[in-house]
């Protein structure tokens, strides 16, 4: 079986990057032939239309093409041009990952979701974690008719989305998400057998410098050191974290391990002013993008990994956290349940969403392990957390998760154009 995979977006995004370490190890565990094919979608219609056929010219030897599906990745606007382009040139069956699965594809969902968006721009407003914690974006033009242009965008891009979900779920031979939470929201719009739920990897990651060697050389020695990974944007948490930090004492750092999304430059900005409003921009570092040498350093040099998803579908960064064998401290979302289901006491969970109950769940988590040292009682809390992140890191291993994707691509191969999908329940 030859297995080809469509990477779309830059390479140094995250879906992007999946689908790359997919292909990496299909390479190196499946005795099938593998070719990959790349579109970046620059927005220009013309080329980005012209690059799509000619990444899919370069699979046509393929026997299923595996490709990832994010609207940014795929062109915001244009997402769902771009998809049916994809299954109107492709002749071989389709694999798609979906990333990012929103609660409700209609307009009752898109509706709930703008106006979620409308009300963060609103001082006190609720938005969809309370507005209370959300740092507004300086640079945005206020104004009712700057709101409403905003809503009308938000909804276009939000319903193109729904266009490509469902196409993709009309045409596709398989659906997979990462969590049974994705795979609930898709009900209604992707039939129960054609979707598949293969947790989000983890990645084989050998950090060759201790944390005590890791903080001296970032200047963090004598500090004990929170990191959030990944890009800033205010659905990962940034801003509930930067509440949090009056509540932490001096010794406790925090580190913003990342670059803003495209879009959240002023929302960045705005949490390092609010940061120095409380006091603590001396205690906050951002690192903007790392290379991977430096991403190791700022993993092995932190004690406590916070992932305060205001939202979630799966989490790159939580499974890095995880390949890392760092203690993680979560809010309370149901793709956080399924993870402690696979290994009981692997991350813990704070709520609810404030950020008085991530400083004291941070605190505690930091506090305790501190007490129990590096060379913890084998029954103490720190070292059960341990034994079932490296647990869980043994069930997510890239190895073992490629042969599950492996089994799926076999079964797409005997999709025929004569089949399609039972009614979605």
């Amino acid at each position: 079986m030859t297995i080809g995979y469509l990477h779309i977006g830059p390479a140094t995004h995250g879906v992007t990057r999946y689908g790359a370490l997919l292909a990496r190890a299909a390479r190196e565990h499946l005795s099938d032939d593998v070719i990959e094919a790349e579109a970046e979608l620059l927005g220009r219609p013309a080329e980005d239309e012209q690059q799509l056929r000619t990444a899919i010219q370069r699979l046509s030897r393929a026997d299923v093409v595996h490709l990832q599906y994010n609207e940014r990745v795929w062109g915001n606007a244009r997402a769902a041009a771009h998809v049916r382009t994809v299954i109107a040139v492709c002749a071989a069956p389709i694999v798609a990952t979906l990333h990012d699965v929103r609660e409700g594809y209609g307009w009752r969902g898109i509706g709930r979701r703008t106006w979620a968006q409308r009300t963060a721009d609103v001082p006190g407003g609720s938005g969809a974690g309370g507005g209370e914690h959300r740092a507004a974006d300086p640079d945005r033009v206020t104004g009712l008719w700057a709101s409403m242009q905003r809503a009308a965008r938000y909804v276009w891009k939000e319903w193109q989305n729904t266009r490509a979900t469902k196409h993709l779920a009309r045409h596709a031979a398989q659906i997979l998400v990462c969590t049974h939470e994705e795979a609930r929201r898709l009900r209604g719009i992707v039939a129960p057998e054609q979707r598949t739920v293969l947790p989000h990897f983890v990645e084989d990651r050998a950090i060759d410098i201790t944390p005590p060697n890791a903080q001296k050389e970032l200047g963090l020695a004598g500090h004990r050191v929170c990191t959030v990974l990944g890009f800033i944007h205010r659905a990962k948490g940034h801003a509930l974290v930067v509440e949090a930090m009056p509540a932490w004492p001096n010794d406790v750092h925090v580190v913003f391990a990342g670059r803003p999304a495209v879009g959240s430059e002023g929302f960045a900005r705005k949490l390092q002013q609010r940061a120095k409003a409380l006091g603590v921009a001396d205690r906050l570092r951002v690192t903007g993008y790392l290379e991977e040498g430096a991403l190791d350093t700022y993993l092995a040099a932190t004690d406590l990994a916070l992932c305060p998803f205001e939202k979630v579908s799966a989490s790159g960064s939580l499974s890095t956290w995880i390949a890392a064998e760092r203690p993680i401290l979560a809010s309370d979302q149901p793709q956080i349940a399924e993870y402690n289901a696979m290994a009981a006491g692997a991350i813990a969970t704070f709520t609810p969403y404030t950020p008085a109950a991530l400083a004291e769940a941070a605190r505690a988590q930091l506090d305790r392990d501190a007490e129990n040292g590096r060379a913890a009682h084998p029954e103490s809390t720190s070292s059960v957390a341990r034994r079932a992140r490296a647990q869980l890191r043994e069930k997510l291993s890239l190895p073992r998760i490629i042969q599950q994707h492996a089994a799926v691509y076999r079964a797409a191969t005997r999709h025929t154009e004569s089949s399609t999908p039972s009614h979605p329940e």
